[in-house]
């Protein structure tokens, strides 16, 4: 009788300890904002970079990033590495950059480490490096959390070196997910009203959990309590690890996103279709409005001689599967191109439309390289 009482009462205990394992991982314990910053003045590391230009000039740039891991490697965004355009003007001379100086300090700037970088993914503006020499003893890696569990109103804290300063630790909170304003390839942006300023790109955005889901990336200019940050998850380390991510060039310019539509096609968007597509038959036109509802992926234009052009892809159509992947947009094909590299071959899936509706095409192309004359816009 003793024993089954002693079974009983560890079996209570245990499902006791159990349960409240249970809850915990389930509810897990949230830092104050002096434990989070406490916990990262050791991850996060000032970016110097002096760019050296033809001319003899040299230009200092400030930036932020942070350790991912125990083999000394950083997360930063690719312009604090690597300049977006390197050319420029200088009276009547173009003058070149020849050469990056980079290197990390990190808390009181007491020591210094040089870096060399891995790889950039200048589609998702991103970079990898690597700290030479630099003992282990001297950071400690981040911990990388789920950017797609963010919320809408949680809080979110920065740590960085704002215009050159020492560390500065911000907090604000998550203010919308999935901007988008047109600045780079793939763009999923967080945006946060935590005051950021230049120099804090690159840094981690950290939750109350202690856990990095964003990579600080830019401010909105022209407001106030305006950030961006790229989500932990478009971050692939892997990748970067091999070198730079090279996107490759199918010749072909795609609608991002949809526009506002009524239940019943309305003269706006029959007119809109035909500004986009300069198609001039009406029954067309209603058929675009009508299919482009669900899946705005639209053709707007198609290089001549480009790899589209002779996979014979067409203004207006509007591609349904890249790869066999669904598209419900323009930004989806872009995010499966970005995973392509040159002299590869794609199949999309198109819908070509005409005045007795949609007829579904298979068309397949090989990926080029970048023309050096062509702009990385937004194009593909």
């Amino acid at each position: 009788m003793k024993r089954s009482k002693r079974i009983f009462m560890v079996s209570i205990i245990f499902i006791f300890i159990f349960q409240t394992n249970l809850f915990a991982q389930q509810n897990p314990v949230k830092k104050t904002p002096q434990e989070l910053a406490s916990l990262y003045e050791n991850s996060v590391v000032k970016i110097r970079n002096d760019v050296k230009w033809s001319n003899g000039e040299v230009e200092n740039a400030i930036g932020s990033g942070f350790f991912v891991n125990n083999e000394g490697l950083i997360m930063t965004c690719a312009h604090v590495v690597k300049l977006k355009k390197e050319t420029k003007k200088v009276e009547e001379d173009i003058c070149r950059v020849v050469g990056y100086n980079r290197y990390i300090t990190i808390k009181n700037d007491s020591k210094r480490y040089r870096v060399e970088v891995l790889g950039i993914d200048a589609g998702r503006d991103l970079a990898l490096l690597k700290a030479i020499d630099i003992p282990k003893n001297e950071y400690r890696p981040a911990t990388l959390g789920n950017s797609n569990d963010i919320k809408i109103g949680e809080m979110a804290f920065a740590y960085g070196y704002p215009l050159g300063l020492n560390q500065t630790f911000t907090h604000g909170i998550v203010s919308a997910l999935h901007r988008h304003p047109n600045l780079y390839k793939i763009e999923d942006f967080i945006q946060v009203d935590t005051l950021i300023n230049p120099g804090n790109s690159g840094g981690p955005l950290i939750n109350e959990l202690g856990e990095v889901v964003g990579v600080v990336s830019l401010v909105h200019s022209q407001a106030q309590g305006i950030s961006y940050a790229i989500p932990i998850n478009l971050v692939e380390i892997e990748r970067l690890k091999k070198g730079d991510v090279l996107i490759g060039y199918l010749g072909i310019k795609i609608l991002l996103d949809n526009f506002p539509r009524s239940e019943v096609i309305s003269f706006e968007e029959i007119k809109y279709m035909n500004d986009l597509t300069q198609v001039s038959d009406v029954k067309t036109l209603v058929n675009m409005a009508e299919i482009t509802k669900d899946n705005c992926a639209m053709i707007l234009e198609v290089d001549s001689n480009s790899p589209g052009s002779k996979a014979f892809m067409k203004k207006g159509d509007i591609i349904k599967t890249f790869n066999k992947k669904q598209v419900k947009s323009g930004r989806d094909v872009i995010y499966y191109m970005s995973y392509v590299k040159p002299k590869e071959i794609v199949e999309m899936e198109v819908i070509r439309v005409d005045k007795e509706g949609g007829k579904t095409v298979i068309l397949t192309a090989t990926v080029s390289e970048w023309p050096t004359s062509r702009p990385e816009n937004d194009d593909f």
